[in-house]
């Protein structure tokens, strides 16, 4: 049987995922509001997961590190090379769950 990991507080992703940010993609990527919304995310994941197959990573760092993070590592490769200007809205397209 698939293992759900149960989702954790706001309070311990945040820390979590800051960290993996932090390591992963320098600063500005780990800022309130960015990572309220990634907690959203997270959860809807979690949630979803316990009745779709949607994706076999559910412990919560791997979904951190795996899913979220790496979503954003295009945004600052492109950042560092000033190919996005302030305020651009980027969509990733094509990874499974939608990140």
């Amino acid at each position: 049987a698939r293992q759900i990991h149960p989702a954790i507080s706001e309070d311990e992703f945040s820390d979590q995922y800051r960290a993996a940010a932090d390591e992963a993609l320098g600063s500005g990527f780990a800022g309130d509001e960015l990572t309220h919304l990634l907690y959203g995310i997270y959860r809807s994941l979690i949630d979803a997961s316990a009745h779709f197959n949607l994706t076999a990573i559910t412990e919560p760092g791997a979904v951190i590190r795996l899913h979220l993070v790496d979503s954003l590592l295009p945004v600052r490769y492109l950042a560092e090379r000033g190919l996005i200007k302030d305020g651009a809205r980027l969509l990733d397209v094509g990874s499974g769950a939608g990140f």
